[in-house]
């Protein structure tokens, strides 16, 4: 049980570490080469892709609704 629990904590941070970057860059911040292949491998998608939503969000002014 306490495994599952520290795996639990460990999936959350790195979904928030991943958000928080995610933000950083639609707000203008330039993401850093390893931290596009720190999502990239956590999203199991390409580099690429990682960019390329990332720039179709900030095109389309994503927004979180309320």
């Amino acid at each position: 049980m306490l495994e599952m629990l520290e795996n639990i904590k460990e999936t959350f941070l790195e979904t928030l570490h991943d958000l928080s970057l995610s933000i950083a860059y639609l707000r203008g911040r330039c993401l850093l080469p390893y931290e596009t292949k720190l999502i990239a491998n956590r999203c199991k998608i390409s580099e690429s892709e990682v960019y390329h939503v990332l720039e179709t969000a900030k095109k389309e002014k994503w927004t979180l609704k309320k």
